[in-house]
């Protein structure tokens, strides 16, 4: 049984291991898709586990909710995508290269009429987008 407050050791441990998986990204090289895309740079990559490490943790202590893992893709313009595709709810957050850029954000609930979109500061809690996932 977990202790309260903290993450339970699978779902940690499947974050982790997507996040050591998505390490690989860093190999990519100028043009890796054959259309001039940017390599990712290692402090993209950096803040965007950091975000997803974090989000994850706090949901957990927070809201007693555990994060489903989503998929960790790298985009042609170096940013980098976070996006979780559940039964019911889709949410992607793109994590742009530029260091003091807020990430993009859009969701939906795939029933139509509870669509969120806006930009987010990957240092702050953002606590309410997670929980939104989890509904």
């Amino acid at each position: 049984m977990p202790k309260p407050n903290v993450l339970p050791d699978h779902n940690l441990e499947e974050i982790d291991h997507l996040i050591g998986s998505s390490r690989k990204m860093l190999e990519l090289e100028e043009d890796w898709d054959g259309e001039g895309a940017s390599p990712i740079a290692e402090s993209t990559w950096q803040r965007a586990v950091d975000f997803l490490r974090g989000a994850a943790s706090t949901l957990w202590s927070k809201y007693n909710l555990q994060m489903e893992s989503p998929s960790i893709v790298p985009a042609s313009d170096g940013s980098i995508d976070l996006h979780w595709k559940l039964s019911n709810r889709e949410l992607l957050i793109n994590i742009p290269p530029k260091q003091n850029e807020w990430a993009d954000y859009y969701g939906d609930n795939k029933r139509g009429g509870n669509i969120v979109k806006g930009t987010l500061n990957t240092e702050a809690p953002n606590y309410w987008l997670f929980v939104w996932l989890t509904e």
